[in-house]
């Protein structure tokens, strides 16, 4: 019986706890159970609720023993990202200084999943400050990729996705500001969908949604098929924004009445900054391939300026100096090292930034010479304006050619090491730039890596070539993935097409 719960998917769960076949205690404590078993390992979920949830599923049990149901979720657990709040827990976003810090009300998004009847069993590990591509910090410690140990599970929401990819939960909730929910689902093998800017804004109170709108940080959903992250889409669709009451949202349509063969796919694999190995490029070719023999009109994106991109993604997080990040650190904290690097970066001139970017670019460091060249010192305004010409131009381009779907990588690397990070970065522009776009976009894993790449075989003093190195000589266990996006407000678009590939990938034998 446990393994057959294990196994089911999240809306078979939820019809059977409704018809009686499992209560939802004994669901409950089938995930609990484990929890107990793969966490001791990999250190994913780091505020357990196991008493609580359990007293919850036997309130749910009672209640449908009555023929009464809270909701579409009824009785069913479910996992948080740790910034999230919910009463009766910390939200410390891996700062010591923050662990008694107990919210007063619930996140909206997660009072809407209690709502409809979801048990709440934990909460699971991110990076310190929300601010790198992997799940470590200081309070509560390192957590491991399930695929390969020596692997990071990635970051922000990385311990959502290693919680979900070992078993010990079917969805979860993470939230993404430059592809912290894409990235973490592609090193874990399972799906991570992020919506459309605006349509599910990130309320965690260290959100820079808060000062900043031009690029605002969103929910979004991890599972381990489409239907169950569709499912939670349209349960959390039209909560509105509150720091911005102008926005008008366009509610979700039904996305299984669209054609899917009459999508327009673009794809790219290479932003010409840093190189996906080749098991990602060729895996990514071979789909293509496929779904032209299949019908679909595909054509490569015509679209080459990525770095703009880039440029405006770390201009607006750092307009301020990053004070949403930086004045939240209390004297005495203890700093993951990545924050340590990061933290003097905010406190001094961007020419000074630029400067020591130059002197980096001269001993062969490529990646450090431009991002350095990033930091802003323009005002809000000249930015603002810089921006908006972008993606305009950006969405006239989708509109001319017609493109309904973009294909890409969602990061050059299967996964990072631990504390590549700092060396890597984003791994490219490719998830980041649909942050800037506001499209929605999600991560769908692909195949098995049985290729040894030699993409940074040759010899280099570049640190990101030098990390690129290391990963492709071991990268046992991981997967490939891709990256599915649409334009703005057509999420359904996403959703769509992942259940064209998630039908694909269980037809192939």
């Amino acid at each position: 019986m446990k393994e057959q719960i294990l196994n089911l998917s999240l809306t078979n769960l939820i019809e059977k706890i409704q018809l009686g076949e499992y209560s939802s205690v004994q669901v409950v404590k089938v995930f609990i159970e484990k929890i107990k078993k793969i966490n001791p390992i990999i250190n994913a979920l780091v505020v357990e609720r196991f008493e609580e949830a359990i007293q919850e599923a036997k309130d749910a049990d009672k209640m449908l023993s009555q023929g009464k149901s809270k909701g579409r979720l009824h009785g069913v657990p479910i996992t948080i990202k740790e910034c999230l709040d919910l009463i009766g827990t910390p939200s410390t976003f891996g700062m010591q200084s923050r662990k008694d810090d107990y919210p007063k009300q619930n996140d909206p998004y997660v009072q809407r999943l209690i709502d409809e009847g979801a048990i709440i069993i934990g909460k699971t590990n991110v990076s310190q400050l929300l601010a790198f591509f992997e799940a470590d910090n200081p309070l509560y410690g390192r957590t491991l990729n399930p695929l390969n140990h020596r692997f990071s599970c990635g970051g922000s929401s990385g311990g959502e996705a290693a919680i979900i990819a070992s078993g010990g939960s079917l969805i979860g909730l993470g939230t993404d500001l430059g592809g912290s929910v894409r990235i973490p689902a592609a090193f874990c093998g399972v799906i991570g969908f992020k919506p459309s800017m605006q349509r599910f804004y990130d309320f965690s109170r260290l959100s820079p949604n808060h000062q900043w709108e031009l690029i605002a940080s969103v929910l979004g959903v991890f599972g381990k098929n489409v239907e169950d992250i569709a499912l939670i889409l349209d349960i959390l669709d039209g909560i509105k924004n509150p720091f911005n009451k102008e926005i008008s949202l366009s509610k979700l349509s039904n996305y299984k009445n669209i054609d899917v063969k009459k999508l327009k796919i673009a794809y790219y694999t290479h932003d010409g900054l840093i190189e996906p190995i080749s098991p990602i490029v060729n895996d990514i070719k071979n789909l293509i391939s496929e779904l032209s023999e299949e019908g679909f009109d595909t054509i490569e994106l015509p679209w080459k300026n990525f770095e703009q991109a880039e440029a405006f993604h770390t201009q607006i997080n750092t307009i301020d100096g990053a004070k949403i990040f930086v004045d939240n650190i209390q004297k005495g904290e203890q700093l993951h090292p990545f924050i340590k690097t990061l933290v003097p970066l905010m406190r001094i001139p961007s020419h000074q930034i630029k400067w020591f970017g130059k002197v980096a670019g001269f001993f062969g460091q490529k990646q450090i010479k431009r991002l350095s060249q990033h930091f802003n010192d323009k005002d809000l305004t000249t930015l603002q304006k810089e921006y908006e010409n972008y993606v305009n131009s950006f969405n006239q381009m989708i509109k001319e050619q017609e493109i309904d779907i973009i294909i890409s990588p969602v990061n050059s690397f299967p996964a990072y090491l631990h504390n590549s990070s700092r060396n890597l970065g984003s791994g490219g522009t490719y998830t980041l730039i649909y942050n800037v776009l506001g499209y929605p976009a999600a991560s769908f894993p692909l195949e098995n890596i049985k290729e040894i790449s030699k993409t940074y075989s040759k010899f280099s003093i570049d640190l990101t070539k030098i990390e690129g190195r290391k990963i492709e000589r071991q990268t046992e266990g991981l997967k490939t993935a891709v990256q599915i996006a649409a334009p703005t407000w057509q999420d359904e678009k996403v959703l769509t097409f992942l259940t064209y590939l998630e039908h694909k990938k269980n037809r192939t034998p």
